[in-house]
């Protein structure tokens, strides 16, 4: 019996990536509904902003939970 030659992944056409923990982190932060009880409570009331407080927040808590430190 002859054994057949293991095949390295590149041959097999596989393709590996890192993808981190963000993608599940934004799964449970919207099944939360995390951003639209942000609008809610924490309004942006100046007009001028380009990002509102509740995405901010949103994105300060990602970092938090991402690594120990926020950015």
């Amino acid at each position: 019996m002859q054994q057949q030659p293991v095949l390295s992944p590149s041959e097999l056409g596989v393709l590996a990536e890192r993808l981190g923990p963000l993608p599940l982190i934004n799964h449970f932060l919207q099944r939360l509904g995390l951003l639209e009880l942000l609008e809610r409570h924490v309004p942006t009331t100046d007009g001028r902003s380009t990002v509102s407080h509740a995405q901010a927040l949103g994105a300060l808590l990602r970092s938090i939970i991402v690594e120990r430190e926020p950015i």
